[in-house]
C-alpha cells in the first residue's frame, strides 16, 4: 500500500493511498497541533521534573545551573513558549467551540486565535531573546556558599560580570 500527499489549490491537504480519503480542514489540523502540542507538554514536565529532582547534590546543581543557563537552552524557552502559546490558543477555541456554539465559526476562530497567539509570541519572545544575546556574550557566575549545616541553609549568589566592572 502506497501513500500519496497532494495538496489541492482549494487549501486541502488529501491523503490517498489509505482505505479511506480524508481532507486535512482547519478543525483537523487544529486538533493534530493540539495532541501534537499536548504531548511536547508532558514530555516538558516529565523532564522538567527529572531535572529538579536530581539537584540535591551540590556538584550537579552548578552543573544543572551552567547546563541551563546556556544560550541553547534559552533558545529552547523560546520553543516552549510557542507550543504552550499554540496549546492555549487552541484550548480556548475548543472551549468557545463547545460551549459557546461555535462550532459555524470554527475557521475563523483558529486563524483569529492564531493571530492572537503570534502576537503573543512575538511579544513574549522578544525580551527572551534579547536577554539570549545578551547572555552569550558574559555569562554570569554563580556561586554557592554552602553552610556547615549542610544543605538547608544554602545561599546561592549570581554573580554578573557586567555589574562586578561597574562597581
Amino acid at each position: 500500500m502506497s501513500l500519496t500527499i497532494t495538496f489541492n489549490f482549494n487549501n486541502l491537504l488529501t491523503l490517498t493511498g489509505l482505505p479511506m480519503r480524508y481532507k486535512v480542514k482547519t478543525g483537523m489540523f487544529a486538533w493534530l497541533i493540539f495532541r501534537i502540542s499536548g504531548l511536547l507538554l508532558v514530555l516538558y514536565l516529565i523532564i522538567h521534573i527529572n531535572v529538579i529532582g536530581n539537584l540535591s547534590d551540590p556538584a550537579q546543581f552548578d552543573t544543572t545551573m551552567t547546563t541551563l543557563g546556556s544560550w541553547q537552552f534559552r533558545i529552547l524557552e523560546i520553543g516552549l513558549l510557542a507550543v504552550i502559546i499554540v496549546h492555549a490558543m487552541n484550548g480556548i477555541r475548543i472551549f468557545i467551540v463547545d460551549f459557546a456554539n461555535g462550532s459555524l465559526y470554527q475557521k475563523k476562530l483558529f486563524w483569529t486565535l492564531f493571530a492572537v497567539g503570534a502576537i503573543l509570541f512575538l511579544a513574549g519572545t522578544y525580551p527572551m531573546l534579547s536577554h539570549t544575546l545578551h547572555a552569550k556574550d558574559k555569562q554570569a557566575n554563580i556561586q554557592i556558599i554552602y553552610n556547615d549545616s549542610g544543605l538547608n541553609e544554602t545561599n546561592i549568589v549570581l554573580i554578573d560580570e557586567g555589574d562586578a566592572d561597574e562597581n
